[in-house]
């Protein structure tokens, strides 16, 4: 059975910040089912283009806000063509849990890079300069 996929970037008017920009979400459908997250990217309202679903202008924010876009469906075309690959179903289900095993071993990494150099961060507060001199004394 074929699957009719659909990916789709709008800017969410209801969800606007204190500063009058509007966020850019993904929205992909598959067998009427659909899947919207955040592109974590931002715009204002007269510089987003609602039909062609990408930032209007040839500014170097449009540009780079485009090619985010253009790289974000990428990634669920090749999360589409691996579940495909390994002969799974392409359903929500299979996608969601392909993008959150991606997405989840990402955060995990962030996450002990971040624990790690937060501590780190708190002993070199806490080790005195002259400490630290005889320790670069030892090096």
């Amino acid at each position: 059975m074929d699957t009719k996929i659909s990916i789709l970037f709008y800017a969410r008017k209801a969800c606007i910040t204190a500063d009058h920009l509007l966020p850019i979400y993904l929205r992909v459908t598959t067998n009427g089912q659909r899947f919207e997250t955040s592109a974590k990217r931002y715009l204002e309202a007269f510089k987003w283009s609602v039909p062609a679903g990408k930032a209007k202008g040839n500014t170097e924010e449009a540009r780079s806000i485009n090619t985010f876009l253009d790289m974000l469906r990428q990634k669920v075309y090749n999360f589409l063509k691996e579940l495909i690959q390994e002969g799974r179903p392409v359903n929500l289900e299979n996608f969601k849990y392909k993008c959150w095993v991606k997405m989840k071993s990402r955060i995990c990494c962030l996450k002990f890079f971040s624990f790690t150099t937060t501590r780190l961060a708190s002993l070199w507060v806490k080790i005195l300069p002259t400490e630290l001199l005889n320790v670069i004394k030892l090096l």
